[in-house]
């Protein structure tokens, strides 16, 4: 049986990639900013893990996004 990721999950991680892609960022250099190991980024981006609020903070302090906007019109 296929595993479903959540609509949800798959808009935030496109929108956690675009903003690290906006800072010239690798996943690589990214995990180094944050900590994260750069797998644990992937897979947000990929929509295949739920984040942690205090984890979605620290993405958007290191990325230089406000938290609101990579929340804002988002479809629930």
């Amino acid at each position: 049986m296929a595993h479903k990721f959540s609509p949800l999950l798959i808009e935030l991680g496109k929108r956690l990639k675009k903003a690290r892609q906006r800072q010239n960022l690798t996943q690589e250099a990214l995990s180094f900013e944050t900590e994260f190991a750069r797998s644990y980024i992937a897979d947000l981006e990929m929509g295949r893990r739920n984040i942690a609020f205090t984890n979605l903070c620290r993405l958007a302090r290191a990325l230089d996004v406000p938290l609101a906007k990579l929340l804002s019109r988002f479809p629930i």
